[in-house]
């Protein structure tokens, strides 16, 4: 494989043949000069399945002839000179091999500001994102809780960002020759005791994606910052890689998506085009189709027909044998009893009575007493009179229901044996298979419905549940019915539920014809504007 990388001078992959699970990578170092007359092969280890890690190997690695060249130039500038050659080529790559080390971003960031805090002799150094023409720092060497709110991460952040506008590395105090501006920086080293700073930029495919600021009391040569340069240029990549792919779900499906977007729409402005894209297509949507209009009121379940059962003598309730919500059936079910016992003995007394006024006008009879007899038989028919009254009452004092129904009001159970009066109401009773629906809708809306017009109800207990029906009668006249303005219609139900009871509530929506769906969803405001505008 070495050999191979060697002949063709390109990067080679493939699978490890002692372990599947992962792929060695091969990449040339090319011979760029007098000053380096090695060739070498740089090999790279990692998961076969890790696809994010493969590709920062070959980033990487495509990195390699930059440090050749870098090391090329800084031994022929030492060897004119004199001098000893530098060692920021090996340095970078040896904070590349330690960042590397680590899968988390948070780690691969704080091992980068480490590692180059030891080798440059710095302070502080920190590592921070720029995005939307804003820095946020991210991390900082020697410390594992960044405080973002105090002076010094404000003072940081604004260096980067006059950094990362300029898109070029900035030193303070800057050369003779420099052009560009360090205003920021120069405030960062006055304010926090740092004498030199250096901020590079950090870049992938292209674009600038982040900065590293470094402080120390040394002066930054040339040499040193083309290696912090070049050390953050091959590390800075693999950090970011690492936090786009440690991010949230959600956040990288955004991300893929508006990626996807700008390579669908154009270059730039992708969320206004979509925006705009999609509002013509809901304005197209909304002015090309139709749909059916519809006027939604409150509505209460009512019976066609109420039933009372009230007490058929003055009395006192004995027993009571149904509760509210139970089912009764005609002449079965018996609603309550009275106490008849002060009945049955004014009974036995009259019957007595009445066996007296027999027996006498008997014996006048007999006796040839005619006028005595006929008074007597008198007394036995009077007697007799309010003897079929007390066995009438008698008779209905056990009350059964009229009708096949349901009890929707009375509770007597804390009325035992306490008294009521003749034509008293203690029970009402309602057939389920008579309701219907009074529907309070506004009066605005009120001429848009129509008998005949179809509808369905969702009652509040059930909003699950959809009861068609038909509109049977619209009031003429409005009422006011909680400080509003609403006309009452009466509507039939299609089939009535066992669950139905009196009283029941909802919301009902009845069907108002049909129009494009601008002008449904508008007619409110219309109506509105209207009025106010009197057009």
């Amino acid at each position: 494989m070495a050999r191979e990388c060697e002949a063709e001078g390109r990067v080679v992959a493939m699978v490890d043949p002692a372990d599947d699970q992962r792929t060695v990578c091969a990449a040339p170092i090319t011979e760029r000069g007098a000053g380096v007359r090695a060739v070498g092969v740089l090999l790279i280890e990692s998961p076969s399945d890790d696809g994010d890690e493969l590709r920062g190997c070959l980033v990487r690695a495509a990195f390699l002839d930059e440090l050749v060249a870098l090391a090329e130039a800084a031994h022929e500038r030492a060897s004119r000179q004199g001098e000893a050659p530098p060692i920021a080529a090996r340095a970078a790559l040896e904070i590349v091999a330690a960042c590397n080390e680590h899968a988390r971003w948070f780690a691969c960031a704080a091992r980068l500001c480490n590692e180059a805090a030891s080798r440059w002799g710095c302070d502080r150094v920190s590592l921070g994102s720029f995005r939307h023409g804003r820095a946020r720092l991210l991390a900082v060497s020697h410390t594992e809780k960044i405080a973002r709110t105090s002076r010094v991460a404000h003072d940081t952040q604004r260096a980067m960002e006059e950094c990362a506008d300029q898109d070029e590395p900035i030193a303070h105090p800057q050369p003779p020759d420099a052009v560009c501006i360090a205003r920021d920086h120069a405030r960062l080293a006055k304010a926090h005791g740092s004498a030199c700073v250096l901020s590079v930029p950090l870049r992938r495919s292209g674009e600038t994606v982040g900065v590293a600021t470094l402080e120390r009391e040394a002066p930054w040569s040339a040499d040193a910052a083309a290696g912090v340069a070049l050390a953050m240029e091959l590390a800075g990549p693999r950090v970011f890689d690492l936090r786009e792919r440690d991010r949230w779900f959600g956040t990288r499906f955004v991300h893929d998506v508006r990626a996807a977007l700008a390579w669908v729409l154009g270059p730039t402005q992708t969320w206004i085009k979509l925006g705009a894209i999609c509002a013509l297509a809901f304005l197209a949507f909304a002015l090309l189709t139709s749909t059916t209009a519809r006027v939604s009121g409150a509505f209460t379940l009512e019976p066609v027909a109420r039933h009372i059962a009230a007490a058929p003598f003055d009395g006192r309730i004995e027993r009571v044998h149904v509760r509210i919500g139970d089912a009764v059936a005609a002449g079965e079910t018996v609603l309550f009893s009275l106490d008849a016992s002060e009945l049955r003995l004014e009974l036995a007394g009259l019957r007595a009575e009445r066996t007296a006024h027999d027996r006498e006008a008997t014996g006048a009879m007999r006796d040839g007493r005619t006028a005595e007899a006929q008074i007597a038989q008198a007394h036995a028919a009077r007697v007799g009179a309010r003897i079929d009254l007390l066995e009438h009452r008698l008779a209905t004092a056990a009350v059964v229901s009229p009708i096949d129904g349901v009890i929707v009001d009375g509770d007597l159970d804390r009325r035992l044996h306490a008294p009521v009066t003749r034509g008293e109401a203690l029970f009402e009773i309602v057939r389920l298979d008579g309701l219907r629906a009074e529907i309070d809708v506004p009066d605005a809306e009120g001429a848009r419905v129509h008998v005949g017009a179809r509808g369905e109800l969702a009652p509040a207990s059930r909003p699950e549940s959809r009861i068609g029906f038909t509109v049977e009668r619209v009031d003429p006249a409005p009422r006011i019915v909680g400080g509003r303005s609403v006309r009452r219609v009466i509507a039939t139900l299609d089939g009535p539920e066992a669950w139905m009871r009196p009283g029941a509530e909802g919301v009902a929506k009845i069907d108002a014809g049909q129009g494009r769906r601008a002008a449904v969803w508008t007619r409110a405001l219309v109506d509105w504007v209207r009025l106010r505008l009197w057009l």
